[in-house]
């Protein structure tokens, strides 16, 4: 775990692996960073969520999964990690972002919070699927 650190554009996919570890240790399961893998991590995110854990315990790896989700995005349709300026962070709420080859940035980590509080109705597949269809227009 990571307490009181964020990750940064050269840390997030340590903290991808470390979720992976997470999910092999833990539930016998492997993530490979594929967009089938996926379907495991909105499985598992919603089982949690059904669960309704207090609020906070779940923070950091929420962040990892949203680390995960972008690594496969990284590896899947070509993006790449960015720190984000000033102006962006205040958009994105944290210092850290996706660039797809279009030069579109995404928000892995927020899609993860925010389909786990329940503030958004897109999966971890149904943002992937966006953003790779829209990074090879």
């Amino acid at each position: 775990m990571h307490l009181g650190s964020t990750p940064t554009a050269s840390t997030a996919p340590r903290w991808a692996e470390d979720i992976v570890d997470v999910a092999r240790e833990g539930a016998r399961s492997e993530l490979d960073y594929s967009v089938a893998s996926l379907r495991y991590v909105d499985r598992v995110l919603g089982e949690i969520r059904d669960q309704d854990p207090p609020e906070g315990l779940m923070d950091s790896m929420l962040v990892e999964f949203g680390c995960y989700l972008g690594e496969v995005l990284v590896r899947c349709a070509g993006a790449t990690w960015v720190d984000l300026d000033e102006g962006q962070r205040a958009g994105f709420g944290r210092g850290l972002g996706l660039r797809t080859p279009d030069g579109r940035l995404w928000d892995p980590i927020g899609a993860v919070v925010s389909w786990f509080a329940r503030r958004s109705g897109q999966s971890a597949q149904a943002f992937v699927r966006t953003a790779s269809v829209v990074a090879h227009r």
